[in-house]
């Protein structure tokens, strides 16, 4: 069943009657959502540790030793801040009442939304310059020149003007595409949770 279909069952429906029809459909509806939500964090876990293993193994292929151990170390970080982050998502469970059942899953969900985005905030600064030293070394190894020092390639400002507004364009693309991924798998869903709450709160006002 859509919004709309909800709609229109709430416009239908008598005052007295829209409460128990409302709570019974967004009772299985959520119940559907919250299943979603919990496969979206334990397959977004796997992704995390196996993309990990893959950069420090190609990092040790390499022979990148001080950064392969710098990054086990953040990686090891960002994985158990974010597991525990999904933890609190699938420990949600269901109560038989369905309005303090969407309201505490709909905080629990916010307050994942607003950790979710710290942690982007400050693992992003550090993950990029990580990835741009190494992306700096092997460039250099791959194509076989020899490595030119910093203080060499922005010994101009021009130079400098390039690689800050190349690199912000890099932050801004990389923002939008993380803030779409996010209200993809979970913020549509965060939206839905809290429809729900305003339809009911407003059947219950109209009895």
């Amino acid at each position: 069943m859509d919004d709309q279909e909800l709609k229109s069952l709430w416009q239908s429906e008598s005052p007295k009657k829209q409460q128990p029809n409302l709570e019974k459909t967004f009772k299985g509806k959520s119940i559907g959502i919250l299943e979603k939500l919990q496969k979206t964090v334990k397959w977004e876990h796997y992704v995390n540790i196996i993309m990990s293993v893959l950069l420090v193994g190609f990092l040790c292929y390499e022979q990148k030793w001080w950064h392969a151990i710098g990054f086990s170390a953040f990686l090891l970080g960002v994985i158990l801040y974010y597991k525990n982050l999904y933890d609190k998502v699938n420990n949600i469970t269901y109560t038989e009442n369905v309005v303090e059942y969407l309201t505490d899953t709909y905080s629990t969900l916010k307050d994942f939304e607003k950790r979710y985005i710290i942690g982007l905030i400050v693992i992003f600064p550090i993950a990029y310059a990580l990835g741009f030293d190494v992306g700096y070394d092997v460039g250099h190894q791959l194509h076989g020149s020899e490595k030119i020092p910093e203080r060499a390639f922005f010994a101009e400002p021009k130079e400098w003007m390039f690689f800050i507004v190349v690199n912000l364009i890099t932050i801004a693309i990389t923002a939008a595409i993380t803030h779409f991924i996010f209200q993809f798998f979970y913020g549509k869903h965060i939206k839905k949770i809290k429809g729900m709450i305003d339809t009911l709160q407003s059947s219950e006002t109209m009895e």
